[in-house]
């Protein structure tokens, strides 16, 4: 046991943080004209956190038990302002005092998203989803996708801290070294740290994109079900469209509307190339017509030495008005005149087929579509169940 003094008098706020009147060491003072002893007893008191002991000073006077203000606060989760100009201390939760920084975009489960942070991911995705100027609409859809990814990577590093997982030493070399490897495509690390200044991010937030890749990969290693080789031919077989490409081999007999710079002749000169196109197409219709041969006498076609036998093409790859009217066709059937941006076309689809890619190539491409999807089905929850806090005009000035 120990003496003190108490002054009952003019001491202002708190001393050395704790929550009661000002308490000092072995000094006498005055309360009343006159001198009061007080006893104290020192960290009599063993006190338990949420279950765990903490060894923090206190002491018992007068049946009250005394702690230091700032310490347990926090222990409690809470911070502690001083406010000097009006001499007064505020006891807040942490994530509302957090929330109070204009540094600060918003709070995931109670982490903080920095507005520098937020800032680069808004770049980040502006760059990599070719986005240009956007109206406030726009912009607005925008910005609210970007803040759930933003989310999104905010958990995987929750989460993984949550279940151990860690990135060691040797992992973030690799990390580097991929770094540099992929830099030299923009002329070494200088340059490529340059170019994601121009984009608006530094290399440091790039690192950290990266990181959370492979920390995202590591734990959807253990919260979901191995790919088998039964969920890969599963996959492929219900999503075969995926995998396939219709294609159609077609001939054609053509007549040129353009000259060689693709300007349009003069209009007498089309309408003489219609007439001579018109004429073979009536000869084609007759039962002995050889579109071969007519072929060979009358097309104006530029490739016809190196594609005698047609050509094979899928939907996009050749003018529209062709493709349209070959993929109207079955093998065997001849078109009428058709009009293109270049000419007049007579074709002759000679197959129709479908491609197949085989399983053996996209089966890397399907296990990792496949566990991206289990993934999510497993974070999705915890995306819209995170607490966010929002710095809302903060926020809202990005």
């Amino acid at each position: 046991m120990k003496r003190f003094f108490h002054k009952f008098g003019a001491l202002k706020g708190f001393v050395a943080g704790f929550l009661c009147a000002a308490m000092l060491l072995s000094m006498p003072a005055f309360a009343d004209s006159l001198y009061t002893t007080i006893e104290v007893l020192w960290g009599k008191m063993q006190i338990l956190i949420n279950g765990e002991p903490v060894e923090l000073d206190n002491f018992v006077y007068n049946g009250r038990t005394y702690v230091p203000l700032r310490a347990y606060s926090e222990k409690l989760g809470k911070s502690v302002l001083y406010d000097d100009a009006t001499q007064s201390i505020s006891i807040a939760d942490r994530e509302e005092t957090l929330i109070m920084s204009k540094e600060i975009a918003f709070l995931v489960n109670g982490e903080a998203v920095r507005v520098s942070t937020f800032k680069q991911m808004l770049n980040w995705f502006k760059y990599n989803l070719e986005l240009g100027d956007m109206d406030a609409e726009t912009y607005a859809e925008f910005k609210e996708f970007v803040k759930q990814e933003t989310v999104a990577n905010f958990i995987v590093h929750q989460y993984s801290a949550d279940v151990g997982i860690n990135i060691g030493g040797a992992e973030k070399n690799a990390i580097e070294s991929q770094i540099a490897i992929y830099a030299n495509n923009f002329g070494g690390m200088s340059s490529f740290v340059k170019k994601l200044e121009d984009i608006g991010i530094t290399y440091d937030f790039y690192y950290w994109l990266q990181e959370t890749a492979l920390l995202k990969d590591k734990l959807t290693d253990i919260i979901i079900d191995p790919v088998t080789e039964l969920d890969i031919i599963d996959y492929y077989n219900k999503n075969i469209v995926l995998y396939s490409t219709k294609k159609v081999t077609a001939k054609q007999i053509f007549f040129s509307t353009t000259d060689d710079a693709g300007q349009l002749l003069s209009q007498s000169v089309r309408e003489e190339k219609r007439k001579i196109a018109e004429d073979v197409l009536r000869s084609l219709k007759r039962d002995d017509a050889d579109f071969d041969a007519l072929m060979q006498q009358h097309s104006e076609d530029p490739s016809l030495a190196e594609y005698p036998d047609g050509y094979t093409f899928t939907h996009g790859e050749m003018v529209t008005a062709f493709e349209q009217a070959a993929f109207a066709l079955q093998p065997g059937q001849m078109s009428e005149l058709v009009e293109s941006e270049l000419g007049y076309h007579i074709l002759l689809v000679t197959d129709r087929f479908t491609e197949y890619v085989p399983i053996e190539n996209v089966q890397e491409s399907i296990a990792n579509s496949l566990r991206n999807e289990r993934y999510y089905k497993f974070a999705e929850p915890q995306i819209q169940n995170a607490y966010i806090l929002m710095n809302k005009d903060v926020y809202d000035s990005i």
